[in-house]
């Protein structure tokens, strides 16, 4: 029995690790507990996911470059057999973007083979390394979070009236997730009290937070800027009628997020990136255009969402039966099964 080490060996705020790492041994393999020195010397396979982050300041982010780099010689030199996830385009916040570029160049030309969770990031591939063998790199659905967090803590930050259409934004509210084009969109949308959205997670800092706070100007717009704990997620998704995914997808490929909205039988509307143009095709999200221009971007948010208002209005179960079909495929296509069946083809 091969034997897998995952890095990073826990994810305290993302879910996301402890997922794969249970499919990794449904798949049959003998998983690393503590991806230890020891243990990684005796493990025959290594699995990396976001190790390409580097931190912010010079010398941080070179010691820290140099450090990982060296791991990854050893490994390769020791004959390891490298698995890498391919999550993101780029390293989210730009700065140690060069060096993070540099390692994540590596694990694309080194590794024996690479986790995809959307089809886009095959051309992505090739964008960053044009001569990559994409014979190597295999699609593996990206896990469900179906029954993942618990339902022991009602959420009261938001009381829905009947009549609403809720717009939920929710997670760590970074400058990558473009909130100021939700705000703005908001602030176009005042004449339709019936639209309301709701942003919540803890904001990277306290300033960023004032800046958002003061780009509000409609009275549709509610704010809980704070840490959402796990028991809070289910009540606090049962508000939403739709998800918002204002993303960047100068950097974004993938989004956890956007799984989390369909385990919970929501559809999305979404930047176009990965995720959401896998699910396109099959007519259940609404996708729109990013534009490095807020005014834009906020002008193609507005109008996605004025297209989840007109379906609504037009059927109001439509938005409901969409959901419960993303629920259906997350069930089924990916599970822990089908994501292990896929780890068996990438580990041999």
């Amino acid at each position: 029995m091969d034997k897998v080490c995952c890095v990073p060996a826990e994810g305290k705020t993302n879910r996301y690790v402890e997922l794969m790492r249970r499919a990794v041994t449904a798949a049959g393999y003998c998983l690393s507990e503590s991806n230890s020195f020891s243990d990684v010397l005796h493990r025959d396979i290594v699995h990396f996911n976001w190790y390409e982050g580097i931190p912010q300041g010079k010398w941080a982010a070179v010691s820290t470059y140099v450090k990982k780099m060296a791991v990854l010689w050893f490994l390769k030199l020791s004959g390891k057999r490298i698995v890498f996830t391919f999550h993101n385009k780029v390293q989210h916040e730009k700065a140690g973007g060069g060096l993070s570029k540099r390692i994540m160049k590596w694990l694309i030309r080194n590794s024996d083979g690479i986790v995809l969770h959307c089809e886009a990031s095959r051309q992505a591939l090739l964008e960053i390394v044009p001569d990559v063998d994409t014979q190597k790199a295999v699609f593996v659905p990206h896990p469900n979070y179906i029954g993942i967090y618990p339902d022991t803590k009602p959420y009261h930050g938001f009381e829905k009236q009947d009549a609403q259409l809720v717009f939920l934004l929710m997670g760590h509210v970074r400058p990558y997730k473009n909130v100021e084009s939700v705000i703005e969109a908001a602030n176009r949308l005042t004449d339709y009290p019936d639209i309301q959205f709701l942003i919540c997670g803890r904001c990277s800092s306290e300033e960023y937070k004032q800046e958002l706070l003061a780009k509000a100007a409609s009275p549709n717009l509610h704010f809980d800027l704070r840490f959402i704990e796990d028991g809070e997620i289910p009540s606090l998704m049962g508000l939403a009628d739709c998800v918002l995914l204002p993303y960047n997808t100068r950097s974004a490929l993938n989004s956890g997020a956007a799984y989390l909205a369909f385990s919970y039988g929501k559809t999305v509307v979404s930047t176009e990136i990965g995720t959401i143009t896998d699910m396109q095709q099959r007519g259940l999200v609404y996708g729109y255009h990013f534009s490095d221009c807020l005014e834009e971007d906020a002008e193609n948010l507005k109008n996605a969402v004025l297209a989840v208002y007109g379906d609504y209005r037009t059927d109001p179960g439509a938005i409901e039966e969409k959901g419960q079909t993303l629920y259906r495929i997350m069930a089924q296509e990916n599970s822990e099964e089908a994501i292990a069946e896929k780890l068996k083809q990438i580990y041999q």
